[in-house]
């Protein structure tokens, strides 16, 4: 079906304006250092933890807990819950984090918010208390540490090729394990003014030993019990004591230069707990600097204040500046000069993790923060490269070297079945995710995924490498053994269905793949066709990361519709012989607002189901762009946007 004749200068003309508008509004962004930095947001939880901090380790910024106290309670519920994402209920642990915050920031126990907090605890029926929540509960004397599943300290002093070692662990739950199993451990108890409130508020049974989840893992419930009289052994016979030195010395060598831990919020907030329960005076002025550290994860944005679970700096930086290129910003403009070479200054050339499995690891790569010396990720890395390939100008020798290095490195990181993982290579024990502290579900491990392969096939089909043919040949066969049997792929890195089913049919129409050449990629466009919302847009909620399903979500979402659209293009569909394509770019161009841009307040990221959804405040005008920009190069009306 062919479009209009009539609307195709209209679309022509429009996206031309929305994306030189889009160009403009990225440009006045760009913060003076050449990166730039957007809120990556979630639930109440990071401020709930920002609170806890601030009030743990004195001497409290009394404003700075008011100011996030306020943001809590804008986000309460009528039903007095907080909920993981918009649309939920309430969430049981997310809600007893905010009555702690509250508490502890002055709101009185009679204060409305408090009270409605209060009896949402009350009225859940059959409520799910997180072990990261448990270990916090636990640190502060509020539940035993028999009740939070934890690994024993003594994994610490395994080698990384041991058929089990910390190392088998995807490294965003691997930062966070030593100062938890130092905590535990000790089990250590802060001074904490609210012991019985709290406890008043959670059902008795959660204060129990938590059972194994996994049938291989039931003795662990014995083990647990024995905890107490295996740990007195281990310390008789110094073992202990050996492993806990493990603990805190993996924890000292791997702080950033801000103080922060992996640079997330509660391995930080875990490890200064950690190192205070050691009790050892070296250690004092650490614990201060961390604290300081995670201030710098605080973002004001519409006069509120919001502490970030991280940052996303590098990842929103590299994506800015490889979409301005393509809209025609030139190499020589300050503001690719400047984000660049921000970038260039992020590279991270050690891999003290990652050698513990691959010591032939070499080249170089990049993380999602702004501040990350040891834990880069595929994703990141691929798009930086993006971002830097073929760049001209003073920085362009520097680049190319840079350039080779990466690409060296994202080779070494495609995995044994030919997929690619995030931040690992070969993290694929899958008994792993049973073990009895896992209850967020992919936490445990890092094995291949569809939005990571896709992407990076999109990547590697760019370069003239030799290796690559090899490298794309094992991705695309990864991907035809893992579609969902309705057609669609799912993503570990965003919601969900969506996010993966858009990734995957990149790489294949990278890789020259499109819909008439395999079964794989016609079944995800008729699935993407299917699922399109009335409106033209396309729309998933946070609910299927959970489901194990697409749930749809009305109204469309900017960059979900984005998502779908990019998806339909590279499979060869277009505007002017696709009725979905065709409504999906008048959906972008009917909702974009000049000046301002797109409108998008819904997470459509994912950290941890059931734990952490983040809206990227970066992503409701930059992949609604890049749909744009890719719809008038490869449909009727190619648009032509001057050099800047």
């Amino acid at each position: 079906m062919s479009a209009h004749p009539a609307c195709t200068p209209t679309i022509r003309s429009s996206i031309f304006t929305i994306l030189k508008d889009v160009r403009a509004l990225l440009l006045d962004q760009q913060s003076a250092d050449g990166s730039w930095r957007y809120l990556l947001q979630g639930s109440v939880m990071p401020n709930c933890y920002a609170i806890l901090t601030e009030t743990l380790f004195p001497p409290a910024h009394s404003e700075l807990v008011e100011s996030l106290a306020t943001a809590i309670e804008r986000r309460q519920l009528p039903n007095g819950g907080f909920e993981l994402y918009p649309g939920q209920c309430g969430d049981f642990s997310t809600t007893l984090e905010a009555y702690m915050a509250l508490r502890l920031a002055g709101r009185a126990y009679h204060h409305p918010v408090v009270v409605g907090a209060r009896e949402f605890l009350a009225a859940v029926g059959e409520s799910h208390l997180s072990n990261l929540t448990r270990v916090t509960l636990a640190a502060l004397g509020v539940i035993a540490w028999h009740a939070v599943p934890s690994l024993p300290p003594e994994v610490m002093l395994l080698p990384g090729k041991a058929p089990f070692s910390l190392y088998d662990l995807a490294s965003y739950s691997r930062v966070h394990m030593p100062a938890i199993m130092l905590l535990s451990a000790l089990e250590a108890r802060r001074d904490f003014p609210m012991v019985e409130e709290i406890r008043e508020l959670i059902p008795p049974h959660h204060g129990e030993i938590s059972p194994a989840c996994h049938p291989l893992f039931r003795p662990a419930h014995w083990l647990i019990r024995c905890k107490p009289s295996i740990g007195k052994l281990s310390w008789a016979i110094g073992v202990r004591k050996r492993a806990v030195e493990a603990c805190r010395r993996f924890i000292c060598e791997r702080l950033e230069a801000d103080g922060t831990l992996g640079s997330y919020l509660l391995s930080t907030i875990f490890s200064m707990l950690a190192l205070t329960a050691l009790g050892r005076s070296a250690d004092r002025t650490l614990v201060s600097t961390m604290k300081q550290g995670l201030r710098s994860f605080l973002f004001e944005l519409d006069g509120e204040l919001h502490m970030q679970p991280c940052t996303s700096t590098v990842w929103d930086t590299a994506l800015n500046v490889a979409l301005l290129r393509n809209l025609g910003v030139e190499d020589t403009h300050e503001a690719i000069s400047q984000g660049v070479s921000w970038l260039l200054g992020r590279e991270i050339t050690t891999f003290p993790d990652l050698w513990q499995h691959s010591p032939g690891m070499r080249g170089s790569a990049w993380g999602f923060q702004a501040v990350n010396r040891f834990y880069p990720d595929v994703d990141d890395t691929c798009a930086v490269l993006c971002a830097i390939d073929g760049l001209e100008g003073p920085l362009s020798s520097r680049a190319a070297s840079s350039f080779d290095r990466g690409v060296d490195w994202v080779f070494h990181m495609q995995n044994k079945d030919g997929g690619f993982s995030a931040f690992d290579v070969n993290s694929s024990k899958a008994i792993l995710e049973h073990l009895p502290f896992n209850d967020m579900r992919r936490a445990m491990i890092d094995p291949s995924s569809a939005d990571m392969t896709g992407r990076t096939l999109a990547f590697l089909s760019l370069l003239a490498d030799g290796r690559a043919a090899l490298a794309n040949r094992r991705a695309i066969a990864w991907l035809d053994g893992n579609q969902e049997r309705c057609g669609a792929w799912w993503g570990r890195w965003g919601i969900s269905y969506l996010y993966g089913t858009w990734a995957a049919l990149l790489g294949y129409g990278a890789a020259g793949i499109r819909e008439g050449d395999s079964q794989a990629v016609a079944r995800g466009c008729r699935w993407l066709r299917s699922v399109q919302n009335p409106d033209g847009g396309w729309g998933e909620s946070c609910q299927s990361d959970l489901a194990g399903h697409f749930v749809p979500r009305s109204p469309s979402t900017p960059s979900q519709t984005a998502w779908a659209l990019e998806g339909l293009l590279a499979a060869g569909f277009r505007p002017q012989n696709d009725p979905s394509v065709k409504r999906g770019v008048e959906f972008l161009l009917q909702t974009y607002q000049p000046g301002a841009g797109w409108k998008e307040t819904y997470p459509t990221g994912a950290a941890f189901a059931g734990r952490l959804y983040l809206v990227y405040h970066n992503y409701r005008n930059l992949w609604p762009a890049m749909a744009l920009l890719r719809a008038s190069r490869e449909g009727e009306f190619p648009i032509d946007l001057m050099p800047l």
